[in-house]
C-alpha cells in the first residue's frame, strides 16, 4: 500500500493543453526517449524514504513522441521488492514539462538535454538518457 501511496504522491501529474504543429513535433521526437533515476533528493539510488516508509532502488521514465509516457518506479517494502507503473500524458513548453496521469494535483519538472528534473510535493527526483 505504501508503494501506491508513494507513487501516487510522486506522479499525480496535470496536463496544460497546446496546438500540435511540425515544430511541436521535432521538439516530442528530439525529448523521446528513457530517462533513468538517478538521484531522489540529491541522494544516489538506492534513497531510504522513511516517511514513505520504502526504498527506491531503480525507476524510469519513458517518453514518447507522441505525448504519451510511462513512469516505472521499484522500491523495498518491508523486504519485499514492488514496482508500480504509471500511464499518461506529457506536454513540453521550453524545458518546463507537465504530466497527466488523469489526477487532480499538478506536478512538473524540467528537461535540458538528456537531464530530466522531476519536483514533487515532497521529492526532487533526476533522471537522465
Amino acid at each position: 500500500m505504501r508503494i501506491l501511496t508513494f507513487a501516487l504522491l510522486v506522479f499525480s501529474f496535470t496536463l496544460t493543453a497546446c496546438d500540435s504543429n511540425d515544430a511541436d513535433d521535432a521538439f516530442y521526437e528530439d525529448a523521446a526517449g528513457t530517462y533513468i533515476l538517478q538521484t531522489v533528493d540529491d541522494q544516489n539510488l538506492p534513497v531510504d524514504l522513511p516517511r514513505e516508509g520504502v526504498t527506491v532502488t531503480d525507476g524510469n521514465i519513458r517518453l514518447n513522441s507522441n505525448k504519451t509516457f510511462s513512469f516505472t518506479i521499484t522500491v523495498v517494502e518491508d523486504g519485499q521488492t514492488e514496482s508500480e507503473t504509471d500511464t499518461g500524458d506529457y506536454e513540453l513548453e521550453g524545458d518546463d514539462i507537465y504530466f497527466d496521469n488523469g489526477e487532480d494535483e499538478e506536478e512538473h519538472g524540467s528537461l535540458s538535454g538528456d537531464t530530466l528534473i522531476f519536483i514533487t510535493q515532497s521529492h526532487e527526483l533526476e533522471l537522465t538518457r
